[in-house]
């Protein structure tokens, strides 16, 4: 268990018995979710306030990009009719090397969210959370009261939060994560997904 990008956690107390470690893993899921262990099927996991949260991760291995794209001098093909500069460029928009690099220039942490490995449904929810946190920090700028600039920055915190559990982003391992509470963080969190 543990942050998004960390290491994690872990529990390594030898048991008696399979009955004994059982009931010791029970009573740590629980305490660390909230939520009873069930399969999936039975009981949906439900993410509890102050509580982590299940990640779904893909159990089938992923190609890496660089198994799947050959950078084209390599390839023996014809030589290009192209123009050199367009040539130029398409073989630097399909450089998984600089993709990566762009990828982590941006702060998304390339180790725990790879080329390609975020799905259309993360992406649509990362961009509803963004949405809702713009809605957030204008209702912030307009409240007038401590108590509704409190409790809007405290929204802030929890949306910001669900959004890096979609994206991982680089330099939180150690740091403390920031809130997402201005239009210019918005708009950088928003180019980094466009």
């Amino acid at each position: 268990w543990g942050r998004i990008g960390d290491d994690g956690q872990h529990q390594t107390t030898p048991f008696g018995d399979l009955d004994e470690a059982k009931k010791e893993f029970l009573k740590i899921y629980r305490s660390k979710t909230g939520n009873v262990f069930t399969t999936i099927v039975d009981t949906p996991f439900s993410k509890k306030p102050k509580k982590y949260k299940l990640i779904q991760r893909e159990t089938e291995k992923k190609e890496s990009p660089k198994d799947i794209i050959k950078p084209f001098y390599r390839l023996k093909t014809k030589p290009s009719v192209l123009p050199k500069s367009v040539e130029r460029a398409i073989k630097a928009i399909s450089d998984v090397s600089l993709l990566t690099k762009a990828m982590s220039k941006s702060g998304i942490d390339t180790d725990q969210l790879g080329l390609g490995n975020i799905s259309e449904e993360d992406l649509r929810h990362a961009q509803n959370l963004l949405r809702e946190i713009k809605e957030m920090i204008q209702q912030e700028d307009k409240a007038t009261d401590i108590a509704t600039k409190q409790a809007t920055a405290e929204k802030l915190a929890d949306l910001s939060n669900s959004f890096y559990e979609i994206i991982p982003h680089t330099g939180y391992r150690s740091d403390k994560i920031t809130p997402i509470e201005s239009m210019e963080d918005l708009k950088e969190k928003s180019e980094m997904i466009a």
